[in-house]
């Protein structure tokens, strides 16, 4: 995977991240704790997906794209069983293939922001992606 470790000079130069203990960080602009963002709002908007190039998690796009210092690589379909999607409400992660099966979240059955399945694209490979891992 393209993430052993956080890519950058270190934590010191990640703006608005936050640690709850022993849960895993969620590095965004403007976050509130339930990982809504600066560029998503909204009550359903309660995800953080991690990102296969640097393994941490983002509330969306955007925020990778302030925050990080390199290019978004998207999940490769072999890879749909890693836990990569957060629930804000109660830190439960799922794997990608439960995540994009479902509406829900396993653990708190707090609704997810159906909108965020449109940009499914910018995070995992999808038929057609050019992702040669598929």
């Amino acid at each position: 995977m393209g993430g052993n470790g956080p890519v950058g000079q270190g934590a010191d130069q990640w703006h608005g991240r936050m640690r709850l203990d022993g849960e895993p960080e969620v590095f965004g602009v403007g976050m509130d704790a339930q990982t809504r963002c600066r560029h998503y709002h909204q009550a359903v908007d309660i995800i953080a997906i991690k990102h296969y190039c640097c393994a941490r998690y983002y509330p969306c796009h955007h925020c990778h794209e302030e925050l990080a210092d390199h290019p978004v690589m998207v999940w490769p379909g072999r890879l749909f069983d890693e836990p990569a999607v957060l629930c804000g409400i109660c830190r439960c992660e799922l794997g990608i293939g439960q995540y994009l099966g479902t509406d829900r979240c396993p653990r708190c059955d707090a609704r997810f922001n159906p909108g965020c399945k449109l940009h499914r694209g910018l995070y995992f490979s999808t038929a057609g992606s050019g992702d040669p891992e598929g």
